[in-house]
């Protein structure tokens, strides 16, 4: 059974960290595994102790789910060993997801391609890749107070006032991916994005 995507939440493994704004990568995985069907946890060898990894159906796509065990910033360790067990079209079929600061909260943007910014996981999944050339689902969580730090930020629980937008966004989020899976990369994009966010951008 060939496998459509490979979907790949980022975050921080632990109890401690799933609160956190840098967790809702990993949110947007628990989102879609409770709508799939069939789904399955497999433990392949060389990802043991790099991801926890599932298989499952959506939309009638057979979709791969990963949440990297490496901590955020060396999250390009798992990439590096998902593509080294699975034979994949990086360009089409591989999709991160993971929080934006530089995105208001509640904010969702659907990219094909582009650089990490200043994210470091990204940095690491782009290292490890070797290119920026794949999709990724970017979910808002800014803005950043000016005295905070950005590590401490991120790091921190979402607020009260951040926990709808934050659910806004994963809503969102689940249904751009399910456009993808319906209806491709381009109509999900052009089309369906604009539809979703109830404009050109969000």
């Amino acid at each position: 059974m060939s496998t459509d995507f490979y979907f790949v939440g980022l975050g921080n493994p632990g109890p401690g960290y799933a609160p956190t704004r840098h967790n809702i990568g990993f949110l947007l995985v628990d989102r879609l595994l409770a709508a799939a069907a069939d789904v399955e946890k497999t433990k392949p060898p060389v990802l043991a102790k790099l991801a926890e990894c599932w298989k499952g159906q959506l939309d009638g796509r057979h979709v791969v789910f990963v949440k990297p065990t490496t901590f955020m910033n060396n999250s390009g360790d798992a990439v590096a060993a998902l593509l080294k067990i699975f034979p994949m079209d990086i360009s089409s079929q591989l999709i991160l997801a993971y929080d934006e600061l530089d995105l208001p909260a509640g904010s969702v943007r659907l990219r094909l391609k582009g650089s990490a910014g200043t994210h470091r996981g990204m940095e690491s999944v782009i290292a490890a890749v070797g290119h920026g050339n794949f999709p990724r689902i970017r979910l808002g969580i800014g803005p950043k107070p000016a005295a905070a730090k950005a590590e401490d930020f991120v790091l921190a629980p979402f607020k009260r006032e951040e926990r709808d937008l934050a659910e806004s966004a994963l809503v969102k989020a689940e249904e751009l991916f399910r456009a993808v899976l319906k209806h491709g990369w381009d109509l999900a994009v052009s089309k369906y994005q604009p539809a979703i966010l109830g404009g050109p951008e969000q």
